[in-house]
């Protein structure tokens, strides 16, 4: 009996001691990753960290450039100009007429800015930060008044490039062209559609067909002076002042002559018509030289002439293009120019015309 009560005594003993080391019921939660402690209190004072941001200063100046005029007529450009971060470009400006001006970074911009305008008086008149471009164009409007401006542009980027452009939305200037009679010439402020007028339509015509609002096709008939005006709604004026001289190799723009492969001579011809009568026939004598200029004889019929018969219609202060390729007007392997020597051109109601050219063109 003895026994058996101290067995149970020492079954009991082992197994205080086995729930005194590994206790039955666990309250502690665990989170995998990081532990959490309820009783750890976060001070924010305790804790080094800075929440604002730093402030974007443009005073590292890399170049001050002089002063830039802008005006209707006077706009601004600067191309492809590399900046090191954290450095600034200063531009001043001087606003010589009020108006909306365009600021731009054009598309072969890349880099990080920050652009900052104030006035005479330091006072911040627009500001634009974080401007990121890569090989795009960024663009914006600004009404100004009369008056001088600091114009500054920051790098935020190690490494950054652009191309700056100024211009008011309102343009006023006036372009000077010169062009031969019958000549057309294509006119594109690039201000949008607008209206189209010339001063002399005697001298320059518009080609009403081929002309756009924003674009105008114009043809120079007789030598003189015309100006041709485009103005848009926003109150944009140039003037094209357009001088028209006469075609000196008159009635030939340009003529010509090849060669095939068994002598046979070509030529081709450009008529320019300088007149307000349609042409119906253009008739020319014509020679050909060797290198040493002794004019040579056609190898088939012994003739130092050939008359050349040119069909049209050509119409007034217009151009008529005449090719013999393929059709051979004389036959002579050492020949190198050809000589136009008269020209005789019948107008449409029997009106005829002779001229005396004698002008070479050389083969080619």
């Amino acid at each position: 009996m003895k026994m058996l009560k101290r067995r149970m005594f020492l079954m009991m003993l082992i197994m205080a001691v086995f729930m005194t080391a590994c206790p039955l019921v666990n309250h502690q939660e665990y989170y995998y990753g990081n532990e959490i402690d309820e009783d750890f209190d976060i001070d924010d004072e305790d804790l080094d960290i800075d929440d604002e941001e730093e402030e974007l200063s443009f005073d590292k100046v890399h170049k001050k450039y002089s002063t830039k005029k802008l005006s209707y007529s006077k706009d601004f450009s600067h191309k492809n100009v590399r900046l090191d971060c954290g450095y600034t470009n200063v531009y001043p400006i001087k606003v010589e007429k009020a108006g909306k001006y365009k600021f731009t970074l054009s598309d072969d911009t890349y880099g990080s800015f920050s652009i900052l305008l104030e006035d005479s008086k330091g006072r911040v008149v627009k500001q634009y930060d974080d401007i990121y471009l890569d090989f795009e164009k960024w663009g914006k409007t600004i009404k100004l008044s009369k008056g001088n401006y600091i114009l500054k542009i920051l790098s935020t980027d190690e490494l950054a490039e652009y191309s700056l452009f100024i211009k008011s939305t309102i343009v006023k200037k006036t372009v000077k062209h010169k062009i031969k009679s019958c000549d057309i010439m294509q006119l594109e402020p690039k201000l949008g559609a607008g209206t189209w007028k010339t001063s002399n339509k005697k001298v320059v015509a518009i080609e009403k067909k081929k002309s756009k609002g924003a674009s105008c096709v114009i043809r120079a008939k007789k030598a003189g002076k015309a100006t041709v005006t485009y103005t848009n709604k926003l109150g944009s004026k140039i003037k094209y002042v357009i001088t028209v001289t006469k075609n000196k190799n008159n009635p030939f723009y340009t003529a010509g002559f090849g060669c095939n492969y068994v002598g046979g001579l070509e030529p081709y011809f450009v008529v320019v018509n300088e007149s307000n009568s349609k042409i119906k026939y253009v008739r020319a004598k014509v020679s050909f030289y060797n290198d040493v200029d002794d004019i040579v004889e056609d190898e088939i019929t012994g003739a130092k002439t050939t008359e050349l018969t040119l069909i049209g219609p050509i119409k007034a202060w217009n151009f008529g293009t005449y090719s013999f390729e393929d059709s051979p007007v004389f036959y002579n392997g050492v020949a190198t120019k050809m000589k136009i020597k008269t020209v005789e051109i019948e107008y449409y109601g029997g009106k005829v015309k002779k001229i005396k050219v004698n002008k070479k063109y050389k083969i080619g």
